[in-house]
């Protein structure tokens, strides 16, 4: 990196950087509605193929498919390119959006064209059209240029199958320079009535794919998650059938066979690959052995599809959730509880997860439609999040590349974001059976330790940046692991956390079957905050150490299977809020517990203890009532 006149490191632009800065230029609207820039008329994208870029001709031979829809499409794409590839063609794709680099909207045989064939291909159809602009006919805007530059690659590079998808769809879009036979997946009526109408106008069969059977991948899984991806993979195999066939590759009575899809397809189908979609992704710099964070991705921006994900990522994490979570019946079934009970501590050896929620939204969506639906949908599954993280964007609307991305700017405007929070402290407060009012919620301002400014909640952050809520996600297991490495014997279970875009993370201590029996915990002292506190099967009879005193909140706290049968502690007098309690399976036979500070517990479990009377009231200083 070149030095500066001031001595600051000056940023060495590369041939890359040129051409990124060079794309960056023709976007020149904020809104992608906006029709105010002459680049986008339709009428226009003829002009850039034939006569300023010659391609026409090129087109007209490209054997072409074509995918549009408002949600699916890039994963139909994706599951349409990799069934042909592995059926032995040379395929191109183009997708949008990206995610790192705008080299991932084009794909050769399912790879990213390379920086080289990129640049020169970028630079060939830029020069060209910057050539033989006019007033009348302006450079094409950045989607336009685009799908002109796809054209391009996939005529120079001879691909026997080019598969495109629609940007913002609709008659007039970049990527309409083709009839071909149309296919949908079942729609609602009222959709449906809308395509067979025009399919009848333009004289094109509208056949109908239905989705896949599961049943017929042999007992393999789909390449991208989501039962959602079901309906996708059954369209993606029509098209791919139907080219087949239209190109001389198939039989028609091949195509009718149902029983079985060829092992190519299989491969195909469950060998494809998309970022950003259902995607989950570990996170390689926490590599330690009882501690890891692993981050759920997904890039749902409707209410539809924010519910698919928030069902995706429950029933995903579903199973290790359960090892977790006590899902029990109503406190008087006491058969039932006992079994549930048991149930839980049976799952000790697996790993413990809970979800925080990592989002951002533009400011053209509508967090009133997401966020409820995301929340409410995960809860029916019994997910529910620790805390709600929010960010501003990484990105830029006016640049494109790497190098464009903004430092973190300590004076971010987060109006936005703060938002968000409220709305998110609404309606967790609206879940728990309370009236939302905004001014419930007390924030607090607080300096990370690289001094920018957090706002912080009962059950939400707002950070400067994506970084730096991601630092604090990873801070966050080390000072977990730490904890672990002291306490916890090597044998003992793992801890998780999990993180999602739209949402999601975990983050889970335990302490258990150690044997404790007091000064084991003094490197607790300085702990104001612990999310999960497990020292069941131990010999606790009655003081817990007093380094546990400067507790505040503690999200649960599990002291089943020791021996109190009295007081427990007022070493944690200070806590004020507790949402688990487990005191299963002690000796109690009336006093419980002495929390004289405590407001708030969400759930207490007393089975297997010897009471026989009234428990004692020390719940009057409670502003949320315990189950």
């Amino acid at each position: 990196m070149a030095e500066g006149g001031s001595g600051s490191p000056k940023r060495t632009v590369t041939p890359y950087d040129e051409a990124m800065d060079a794309l960056s230029s023709l976007i020149t609207k904020r809104s992608r509605a906006d029709k105010s820039n002459k680049g986008d008329r339709f009428d226009l994208l003829f002009d850039y193929l034939k006569v300023m870029l010659n391609l026409d001709q090129a087109i007209s031979e490209m054997k072409i498919i074509h995918v549009a829809g408002t949600k699916g499409k890039g994963s139909t794409c994706t599951f349409t390119e990799s069934i042909l590839r592995n059926c032995g063609f040379h395929t191109g794709l183009f997708t949008s959006p990206h995610l790192i680099d705008v080299r991932e909207r084009f794909r050769l045989d399912g790879e990213d064209i390379c920086e080289e064939k990129f640049l020169a291909y970028f630079w060939w159809c830029y020069d060209r059209l910057k050539e033989k602009t006019t007033e009348d006919i302006p450079m094409p805007t950045y989607f336009r240029f685009l799908a002109l530059l796809a054209f391009k690659i996939f005529a120079a590079e001879q691909v026997d199958v080019a598969i495109l998808e629609v940007g913002l769809g609709g008659t007039f879009d970049a990527t309409n320079v083709h009839g071909v036979p149309a296919f949908t997946v079942p729609q609602p009526d009222e959709a449906m009535c809308v395509l067979e109408e025009k399919a009848s106008k333009r004289d094109v069969p509208l056949q109908v794919a239905q989705p896949l059977d599961s049943n017929l991948l042999n007992g393999l899984k789909l390449g991208l998650e989501g039962e959602h991806q079901y309906v996708n993979a059954g369209l993606a195999i029509a098209l791919s059938f139907k080219w087949l066939q239209r190109t001389g590759h198939l039989e028609i009575s091949y195509l009718e066979q149902t029983s079985s899809l060829p092992e190519q397809f299989i491969k195909g189908l469950t060998t494809a690959c998309l970022q950003g979609r259902a995607q989950i992704v570990p996170d390689r710099y926490i590599n330690t052995e009882s501690n890891g964070l692993v981050f759920y991705l997904d890039g749902a921006h409707s209410p539809e599809s924010m519910e698919v994900c928030a069902r995706w990522f429950s029933l995903t994490i579903k199973d290790d959730n359960e090892q977790n979570t006590l899902n029990c019946p109503s406190q008087n079934n006491y058969q039932s509880m006992h079994e549930c009970v048991d149930k839980y501590h049976d799952r000790r050896s697996g790993k413990n997860f809970m979800q925080i929620l990592l989002f951002n939204c533009m400011a053209v969506r509508d967090p009133q439609l997401l966020l409820p639906r995301l929340m409410k949908t995960c809860a029916s599954h019994g997910v529910y999040f620790k805390k709600a993280l929010f960010v501003p964007n990484v990105s830029v609307y006016y640049k494109v590349g790497s190098h464009a991305l903004p430092p973190t700017d300590p004076h971010v405007d987060l109006l936005w974001q703060f938002a968000l929070q409220r709305l998110w402290e609404n309606l967790v407060q609206g879940d728990k059976g309370r009236e939302a009012n905004d001014t419930d919620a007390v924030f607090e301002e607080v300096k990370d330790d690289t001094g920018s400014s957090v706002r912080t909640c009962a059950n939400s952050a707002v950070f400067p940046s994506l970084p730096l809520a991601i630092k604090w996600l990873r801070d966050s297991v080390y000072q977990i692991d730490l904890l672990a490495f002291s306490v916890i014997p090597r044998q003992s279970p793992g801890n998780i956390m999990q993180i999602a875009a739209p949402g999601m993370g975990s983050l889970v201590t335990e302490k258990q079957a150690c044997n404790f029996e007091g000064s084991n915990l003094e490197l607790f002292g300085k702990l104001t905050q612990l999310t999960w506190l497990d020292i069941s099967y131990n010999n606790f009879s009655g003081e817990i150490p007093s380094s546990l005193k400067n507790l505040k909140e503690l999200s649960s706290l599990d002291l089943s299977y020791n021996n109190f049968s009295g007081q427990i502690s007022s070493s944690l007098g200070s806590l004020k809020q507790l949402h688990s309690l487990y005191l299963s399976y002690n000796n109690f036979n009336g006093e419980i517990f002495s929390f004289e500070n405590l407001k708030q517990l969400d759930s207490l479990v007393l089975y297997g203890n010897n009471l026989s009377g009234q428990i004692p009231n020390y719940f009057a200083n409670f502003t949320q009532p315990c189950v």
